[in-house]
């Protein structure tokens, strides 16, 4: 199927007939409703009769902006209105459909869903709109996760408030990758205290294997959707913890030497010391298989062939790598994302490696000296943090030269 972003593929989900059904978001450990979320189902009796169905078809054809967009006015007709007066509704449509003027009718939630290869090739763009949500108040969902070793790098990247596993995760047989994904998701949420909603919850076994992968709530056939508030089978209700989420604090400082150096002391060094630091960053990494990996090089004459052939083999086990540095050619290479800097940004006179895991955060953050070189080599003031705060602030503000 060819992937398009408009014409005949968009006016195919702009113009089928589409139902909305309001599916019940039910606590997995005692079945308790905490809300509905409503979804869209094609015409039945064909390939899209089923919400999910339909949302796998429009993802793969990159649609989901044109099927999300159909969920605006259901959201204002009756049923709905019926289902948000008796039980929370949560109206989940994609980040790029926010519009912050929109208004949205009382007992409605409002949920930003982010899919996860859209941050992976494109994750600059993808925080900038996460923060300009965030500061109007809007909740951030990823949906789709699946035991990828890249989940990690999602969650740390967006820190979610909302987590929506994919149906694929609840196979009955535990493999190491869901024992890894059950370790991130505990990270996840004793770290910003996000909620996990399992999908595809459809039987009694289905309820177990998530609520064992760390899911507390769920989505799916165990508890049938319904078509309008008056078929009276939404159950008992439970409240959602608080969200938001816990997320990093913003930061007013433009470059990570600048973020480190508020808490911690500068102290002098010439690269020779640094590299050998970096080097050990790098090795640290590769052997926890950490999420984001960011270098600032200055220019690209200091990223040598030996550096830029350590971060390829880097880029194998770590789930995005970034390498910045005046005169650098704009481009991707498998999990690495090349950018220039301007010769006038401040970051030129930074020397970073930043690393961010599920459970590993470390900075060396160095700013040459331009003067008198009594060792012979280039001469510098560094940092180091190991803050989770403090280095993931640090890679967005790298980030955010991109967008």
């Amino acid at each position: 199927m060819t992937s398009t972003r408009g014409g005949d593929a968009a006016s195919i989900f702009h113009g089928m007939e589409l139902r909305p059904q309001f599916s019940p978001v039910f606590e997995l450990s005692g079945g308790n409703l905490v809300g509905a979320s409503l979804e869209l189902s094609g015409p039945k009796g064909t390939n899209f009769d089923s919400p999910r169905a339909l949302r796998r078809t429009a993802t793969l054809m990159e649609q989901r902006t044109a099927l999300d967009s159909r969920k605006f006015a259901f959201a204002d007709a009756a049923p709905a209105r019926r289902v948000s007066a008796a039980i929370p509704l949560f109206l989940a449509v994609d980040i790029d459909l926010y519009d912050p003027q929109r208004t949205y009718s009382a007992g409605e939630t409002l949920a930003l869903l982010i899919e996860p290869r859209s941050v992976l090739r494109r994750p600059q763009s993808r925080l900038a709109q996460v923060a300009q949500a965030r500061r109007d108040g809007r909740l951030i969902a990823i949906e789709g996760i699946t035991a990828d070793r890249r989940t990690a790098t999602l969650l740390t990247l967006i820190e979610p408030d909302v987590v929506l596993l994919h149906p694929d995760i609840l196979a009955p047989v535990p493999t190491p990758e869901t024992a890894h994904l059950a370790h991130t998701l505990a990270a996840h949420i004793e770290r910003t205290g996000a909620i996990v909603i399992a999908t595809g919850v459809d039987t009694e076994a289905d309820r177990r294997i998530a609520e064992t992968l760390g899911a507390r709530y769920g989505l799916g056939a165990l508890h049938p959707p319904v078509s309008d508030a008056d078929d009276r089978v939404l159950g008992a209700i439970s409240q959602l913890p608080p969200l938001p989420a816990r997320t990093t604090p913003p930061t007013d400082e433009k470059t990570p030497y600048a973020i480190a150096s508020k808490s911690g002391a500068p102290r002098p060094a010439d690269q020779r010391l640094l590299l050998e630091m970096s080097k050990d960053l790098e090795r640290t990494a590769t052997e926890a298989s950490v999420a984001v990996v960011l270098g600032t090089f200055q220019d690209r004459h200091h990223f040598a062939s030996s550096t830029s052939q350590r971060w390829r083999a880097m880029s194998e086990k770590v789930g995005l790598v970034g390498v910045y540095g005046e005169g650098i050619r704009p481009m991707s290479e498998g999990n690495i994302h090349y950018a220039p800097l301007s010769s006038d940004d401040a970051l030129v006179n930074e020397w970073n490696v930043a690393v961010l895991g599920m459970h590993f955060a470390a900075l060396l953050s160095a700013r040459e000296i331009h003067g008198p070189r009594p060792s012979g080599h280039r001469e510098f003031m560094f940092v180091q943090s190991y803050d989770r705060t403090i280095v993931t602030q640090a890679i967005r503000v790298i980030l955010s030269r991109f967008t």
